[in-house]
């Protein structure tokens, strides 16, 4: 089984990632409902042997007086 590929922006770009509270689990997911040490996407794929497939692209923020990102 080959590594799962680390690559944090991935959840950083999704509506159901968010940081947790917990020093020993500081990565949630809450489509799937964990916390965990490593990116979400990275458990889910070392789990499953495939992508996540809960991702969501979370919407851009727009801030007064600044161009639109992304």
């Amino acid at each position: 089984m080959a590594a799962p590929r680390s690559d944090p922006a991935k959840c950083q770009r999704c509506a159901h990632y968010f940081i947790t509270h917990d020093a020993l689990f500081p990565y949630g997911c809450r489509a799937m409902g964990f916390k965990s040490r490593a990116s979400p996407h990275a458990e889910v794929e070392a789990a499953t042997g495939a992508a996540c497939v809960a991702f969501q692209l979370r919407p851009a923020v727009v801030r007064p007086g600044r161009p639109p990102t992304g």
